[in-house]
């Protein structure tokens, strides 16, 4: 019998998520979306307003960017 693989949906947080992680507040919104442009941070748009990060996207992008962080991704 062939063992079946579920695709598994990622984990989506706000950009409010994203901000506290990456050290930014609320009142530093758009400084915060010129360093995802900047840095081509991965984001889903859903709908026409709201935009969402995969957790575990932002979390490898945090680990590349620490000091002794692993580059191979």
């Amino acid at each position: 019998m062939k063992a079946t693989t579920t695709p598994t949906t990622p984990r989506l947080r706000s950009s409010d998520w994203a901000m506290s992680l990456y050290g930014y507040t609320s009142a530093q919104r758009s400084a915060f979306w010129q360093f995802a442009k900047l840095n081509k941070l991965p984001f889903i748009r859903v709908g026409k307003r709201k935009i969402m990060f995969s957790e575990a996207a932002i979390l490898r992008d945090l680990e590349r960017r620490s000091v002794g962080g692993r580059t191979d991704s």
